[in-house]
């Protein structure tokens, strides 16, 4: 390990989790008989309240560098709060024998703090004192406060989102189509010390969906369907922070990554027997990414530290295949 130049962190640790959560839903229904159709309201409300606390004895070790041995006692509070609202109403109804169509509008806000206060005990006292030991006054352990790693951060999201659907059935046939479109702007109030950053955006979202139903034989049927979506970096990433807090590693946002364009094809058939009671399934799915983002890492070689962040890559892409079947013992 020491002539591969590997850097190494050992550490014990101990976390306490505390969390709440509230949840109110209201749902309203009515059916319009002069247009055979039905109207749906509802309204949801989700709270969360959370308090966690963490003791970390970390050891770390340079093996191709003149750095010594670090060792770290670390305290970690971390109190957060998290309100969604949402209000929305969908209107369905059918357009002659076959064909149904739908409109719906969701209006939702959301707001989470979080805030992550970390000190170093290390610097009150000697790293060596048993895991979960705290000064004795407060005024002392501001005193251990880790101004460069420690954060206030509150996110704010207003959303609008309007999806129009067409369906059709038939004996042998149906397809489903959805289109959607959701208005998302969102903002970041983000505190570091003496720091202070509140980028926010405003963005269109598109996300559509078709599938295609046929039934060639009795009790067979095969499905097709595709669906797309908008893929886009989270806010925080436009924040100019640099995360310091593991001496091996530093961690960089990047504000600089594009959105990217999910594309999902699927394929499947089945078939089931009435007389045996036997079935089979096949199915095929590809997938792939426009703009992806993937993780990067780059290894100072004079020190062996790490610093990591995230960069568009395009030409990812996942697929799957397989087929079951089940058959009667008798």
């Amino acid at each position: 390990i020491e002539s591969a130049g590997i850097n190494s962190l050992r550490g014990i640790g101990r976390n306490i989790y505390c969390y709440d959560t509230y949840h109110i839903y209201t749902n309203y229904v009515r059916r319009l008989t002069g247009v055979d159709g039905a109207l749906t309201i509802r309204g949801i409300y989700r709270g969360s309240r959370n308090r966690a606390k963490s003791y970390d004895k970390l050891h770390y070790r340079y093996f191709n560098s003149q750095e010594p041995d670090v060792t770290r006692n670390d305290y970690t509070y971390s109190p957060g709060s998290n309100d969604r609202y949402e209000l929305a109403g969908d209107f369905t109804a059918p357009i002659g024998k076959h064909l149904n169509y739908g409109v719906s509008y969701t209006y939702t806000h959301k707001q989470d703090n979080n805030n992550n206060i970390l000190y170093r005990l290390d610097r009150l006292a000697s790293p060596d004192y048993p895991l979960g030991w705290l000064p004795s006054t407060a005024d002392s352990l501001l005193l251990a406060k880790d101004l460069e790693n420690s954060k206030d951060e509150t996110y704010l999201s207003n959303t609008h989102n309007i999806e129009g659907s067409l369906s059709g059935r038939w004996d042998k046939f149906e397809f489903s189509t959805t289109l959607s479109a959701e208005f998302l702007n969102e903002k970041i109030f983000f505190v570091r010390d003496t720091e202070r950053h509140s980028p926010q955006r405003s963005v269109m979202l598109w996300s559509p969906f078709a599938q295609l139903k046929w039934k060639p034989v009795k009790g067979g049927e095969i499905r097709i369907n595709y669906s797309g979506s908008v893929d886009i970096s989270d806010l925080s990433e436009k924040i100019p922070f640099t995360d310091t807090s593991n001496e091996t590693e530093t961690v960089k946002n990047n504000n600089n990554l594009r959105n990217g364009w999910r594309n999902n094809f699927g394929l499947r058939g089945n078939y089931f027997g009435d007389k045996r009671g036997d079935s089979y399934s096949m199915y095929a799915n590809f997938g792939f990414i426009n703009n992806d983002r993937a993780n990067t890492m780059l290894v100072d070689p004079a020190t062996g530290k790490t610093t990591l962040s995230s960069v568009n890559v395009s030409g990812n892409y996942n697929y799957n295949v397989g087929f079951n079947t089940q058959q009667p013992l008798d």
